[in-house]
């Protein structure tokens, strides 16, 4: 059994996710779906990870229905002006051999590309029924140095949700002001409940 945190747009997303950023090759074909067996239903991966077609193979693989299993991946910091946003998005979707991923993250927020700009390009994605859930990764410490100017906000929407990534080296109180300071709640991890389709 794995907790779901049930997320703004009604989609459930189970906390305990698989991270794949150092898996390559057969290894990552094979990885999957033992994961998978092992009661994983969550899948993170990403364009930088250079591993999104073994990690679709594997998703394949593992002969589970798409709808059984929460697949994130992110854009690269590379790629966050929004024509480069649609041609990665596509990419993504071209590697993992999927159409669809529940939940889409910006990889690392960059100074040279306004946060908004990015934002409209996810939400006009979500728009188009192109990705069913906007998520933002190190929004808190990109909201922290640039300020509400930038918000996305400003997009007359309030993001859908935002992912604070949990590391072990340090306080997370900080980006956790940072995100109160803009109207976001950092700490809210939605309602929860207990998943019955996890081993």
């Amino acid at each position: 059994m794995t907790e779901v945190a049930e997320l703004l747009t009604g989609s459930h997303m189970p906390m305990l996710g698989l991270g794949t950023w150092d898996l390559r090759g057969a290894q990552c074909v094979r990885v999957i779906p033992q994961a998978l067996e092992m009661g994983y239903r969550h899948l993170d991966t990403a364009w930088m990870y250079e591993n999104q077609r073994e990690v679709g193979a594997g998703l394949r693989a593992s002969g589970m229905t798409r709808d059984e299993v929460f697949v994130t991946t992110k854009i690269w910091k590379t790629h966050l002006r929004p024509d480069d946003v649609r041609l990665q998005h596509t990419e993504n979707f071209e590697q993992l051999g999927l159409d669809c991923v529940d939940l889409l993250l910006i990889h690392w927020p960059v100074d040279e590309v306004p946060i908004a700009e990015t934002m409209g390009a996810f939400a006009e994605l979500v728009d188009a029924g192109s990705g069913h859930v906007r998520g933002r990764q190190q929004l808190l410490r990109c909201l922290a140095r640039r300020g509400p100017r930038r918000h996305p906000a400003s997009l007359g929407r309030q993001p859908g949700e935002v992912q604070r990534p949990v590391r072990t080296g340090g306080p997370a109180r900080p980006l956790s002001g940072a995100g109160r300071r803009h109207g976001l709640d950092p700490d809210h991890q939605g309602r929860r409940r207990r998943s019955t389709s996890c081993a």
